[in-house]
């Protein structure tokens, strides 16, 4: 019979126990009248419980093989490898970058400890420097600027005096 069978005989017994219930409270209507109305919800149970059982249980999948759990390992162990290459190359440049702020703080901690005499010495120092560099500097450019005018104009000259017999050659 089967658990169909069996969930259809307790659903039928409660169905007309329900019945034989509603009928001697109200004594004037058969417990069939009460059990009609619930026999579509009898029959989608049933129903539902059939399809249950013809649909195929689903199984879980094997176990995987142990050579494919050696190739898992073999494969997260690279990836392992390549992420401590990468950590290792960050961890080097995070120490590098420690060691000049390291550096610049020395410095910055002995240029702290320079008495007010040092420091004007150092920025006379800078202001010479930086002042002969400004004329290096305006030397430089009129020197240029001067080459500039004495070849350009010649150069102009010489393009003015060709372009009239190269302008005829080429629109003959």
């Amino acid at each position: 019979m089967g658990l169909i069978g069996t969930g259809l005989s307790i659903l039928a017994t409660i169905a007309l126990g329900i019945g034989s219930v509603v009928t001697v409270i109200l004594r004037d209507l058969p417990a069939i009248a009460v059990c009609v109305p619930l026999l579509p919800l009898f029959a989608f149970i049933t129903i539902s419980n059939l399809r249950a059982q013809a649909t195929p249980q689903h199984a879980l999948p094997p176990p995987p093989t142990l050579k494919a759990r050696l190739g898992d390992i073999r494969e997260s162990l690279g990836d392992i490898g390549r992420v401590l290459g990468e950590l290792d190359t960050e961890l080097a440049a995070r120490l590098q970058a420690l060691e000049e702020s390291q550096t610049r703080l020395e410095r910055y901690e002995r240029l702290a400890t320079l008495t007010p005499d040092q420091r004007e010495a150092i920025d006379q120092f800078f202001d010479q420097r930086l002042a002969e560099e400004g004329k290096r500097s305006g030397r430089r450019d009129l020197t240029l600027f001067s080459l500039g005018l004495l070849f350009a104009i010649p150069i102009g000259l010489l393009v003015n005096w060709a372009s009239v017999p190269v302008w005829q050659w080429l629109t003959r």
